[in-house]
């Protein structure tokens, strides 16, 4: 038999037994309840270095990949020259020649390029005229008074001249070619303003070495007689009547040279061109050479070597038929007769 103390004793120990085990669940099972995010503290944050962040996002994004880089915008054009200023005669800035001229006073400015249509050569004291850039014609082909054409002046092709040149605006006098060369060579009519002749092609470069300047080309030289057009005396109506007012030739010389700038000048500003005294140019003879430059040839200079020069003009003893700015003497370098020049420099 049991006994009641040993009973009482096993209930009250079962009774402390479940008491503690229920708080121990119960504690335990808060332990392992997740705890709400307020309750949850945030630690501090732990310093990335910049190198290793991702890449970031907006770098790639539409808009920016679709702007062009300025730096690879279309080249910047070169500077144009000067042009005119609506309403002006003039453009906004005078471009100057350099110091081998001035420009003459009261001389205008071209608006294409700002040079002064007229300077004046230091050393020499011959006036020049701006020759603008153009196209024309060069040589002779049937057609009019021109029943047969030699064989050296043609065939009738295209030539450009590229860029402007200045040229003397008459034929270099007995007066300046004195006061450079000290010696007036002219077998004729000695004169101040008469022009200067008797002179050969080595005597006249001789003569533009001191005076800073240079001869035409025969291209430059028929394009500045035909003032980028036609044949003034050919192409006339009245060949006769045209070459009287721009020229002397046999029928109004007197069978003489006269003096320069007398006669009307052409539409590039220029006087004396044909008749009274032939031209040198700076071009050796070539008489296949208009055959090599069919159709076109620009800015042509001639062969590089030869045994004659190309004279240009006609003098006071030509006939009409024989003034014509197609015509091409050519003459050996040494020659000297009624030849005289006209200079010519390149603009700046």
């Amino acid at each position: 038999m049991v006994s009641t103390g040993s009973w009482k004793n096993k209930v009250g120990f079962w009774a402390a037994f479940g008491l503690t085990s229920a708080i121990g669940i119960f504690v335990g099972l808060r332990l392992i309840q997740p705890k709400s995010p307020s309750s949850v503290p945030v630690p501090a944050a732990t310093p990335v270095a910049i190198a290793t962040l991702p890449p970031v996002a907006e770098a790639t994004a539409p808009v920016v990949a679709a702007q062009p880089p300025p730096a690879q915008a279309q080249p910047t054009p070169p500077a144009a020259p000067p042009t005119a200023v609506p309403g002006n005669a003039t453009p906004a800035a005078a471009v100057p020649v350099g110091d081998w001229a001035e420009a003459v006073s009261g001389s205008p400015t071209d608006a294409a390029t700002g040079f002064p249509k007229r300077v004046m050569a230091k050393a020499s004291g011959i006036e020049l005229v701006l020759i603008p850039p153009g196209s024309y014609e060069r040589g002779s082909k049937p057609g009019g008074q021109r029943r047969w054409v030699p064989p050296d002046e043609n065939p009738a092709h295209g030539v450009t001249i590229p860029r402007p040149f200045y040229l003397g605006a008459t034929k270099v006098t007995q007066a300046q070619w004195t006061k450079v060369a000290g010696l007036n060579p002219s077998r004729f009519r000695k004169g101040g303003d008469f022009p200067v002749e008797g002179i050969s092609f080595i005597d006249a470069s001789s003569y533009l070495r001191r005076a800073g300047l240079r001869l035409p080309t025969e291209a430059e030289w028929e394009y500045a007689c035909k003032a980028g057009g036609d044949d003034p005396v050919v192409d006339s109506p009245d060949p006769a009547g045209t070459l009287a007012e721009v020229g002397w030739y046999l029928g109004n010389s007197g069978r003489s040279t006269q003096p320069v700038n007398l006669k009307r000048e052409n539409p590039f500003g220029l006087k004396d061109v044909l008749g009274d005294v032939a031209e040198w140019t700076s071009t050796w003879y070539d008489s296949a050479e208009y055959y090599r430059s069919v159709p076109s040839v620009t800015d042509p200079h001639g062969p590089e070597e030869g045994t004659e020069i190309v004279v240009r003009g006609c003098t006071f003893a030509s006939s009409v038929e024989q003034c014509r700015c197609a015509q091409r003497g050519h003459v050996n370098p040494q020659t000297r007769g009624f030849i005289g020049l006209r200079v010519a420099h390149d603009a700046p």
